[in-house]
């Protein structure tokens, strides 16, 4: 099953900072958690600047993060996460 968080969108300005925080406290370059977590550094990027996403994350894409960063999930968005089954469209080629 392919489920994205359909409402990250709505809390980009608390997972970006969280998102930086994680990152600067463990001191590791972005382009590093990025390949930690699977993602493309600019995928990760737009995530920890907070940019409004076209397709919103997969959840295991963010669970990666989170397990990247030694974080828990819910420190980057309230839980639980409202998310949908989108396993039936187009992935458009993101990796996340």
């Amino acid at each position: 099953m392919a489920e994205r968080i359909i409402d990250w969108n709505d809390h980009t300005d608390t997972t970006s900072a969280a998102l930086r925080a994680a990152r600067e406290q463990r001191g590791e370059a972005a382009e590093i958690v990025a390949q930690k977590a699977g993602l493309s550094p600019v995928h990760y990027a737009k995530l920890e600047e907070g940019i409004a996403l076209d397709l919103a994350p997969r959840v295991e894409a963010i669970e990666r993060l989170c397990a990247a960063l030694e974080i828990e999930p819910g420190d980057l968005l309230p839980l639980p996460w409202t998310i949908a089954d989108v396993s039936d469209l187009p992935d458009a080629g993101d990796s996340a």
